[in-house]
C-alpha cells in the first residue's frame, strides 16, 4: 500500500487580484508544465534533485532543525546561528511546498 501523503494539493496557492480592464489572467498551476530538456524544465528538475536537499542538509548541519526540535522537546541542543537563521527554514519550506505542487512527490514527508 503506497503511502499516504500528508499534504494536499490545490489548483491555485493564492490569486492575484483582477486587474480593471485587462484582458490577461494568470494561469493555473495545472496548466503549466515546463518541458525538462527546456532550460527552466531543466532547472527546475535540478531544483528538485539537488537544490533542496542540499539546503535541508545544510539547515541540518547549521543548527536550524534543531533550533525548532529544541522548541517542541524532541533535541536538547542549545540554540545555533543568528536569530534569523529560522527565515532560511521558511524558504525551504516553500520551495519544497512548490515543489509538492507541481510533482506530487511524497519524498519530503519525513
Amino acid at each position: 500500500m503506497p503511502a499516504q501523503s500528508l499534504h494536499c494539493v490545490r489548483p491555485t496557492p493564492a490569486l492575484p487580484r483582477s486587474p480593471r480592464g485587462s484582458a490577461l489572467r494568470p494561469l493555473d498551476l495545472s496548466q503549466v508544465t515546463l518541458h525538462p530538456r527546456g532550460a527552466l524544465g531543466a532547472w527546475q528538475e535540478l531544483n528538485a534533485s539537488a537544490t533542496i536537499p542540499r539546503c535541508i542538509a545544510q539547515l541540518e548541519t547549521s543548527g536550524v532543525i534543531d533550533n525548532f526540535r529544541r522548541l517542541v522537546g524532541e533535541s536538547g541542543a542549545e540554540h545555533r546561528g543568528f536569530v534569523f537563521a529560522d527565515s532560511d527554514l521558511y524558504k525551504v519550506i516553500e520551495a519544497v511546498a512548490w515543489e509538492i505542487g507541481r510533482s506530487g512527490t511524497t519524498v519530503h514527508d519525513d
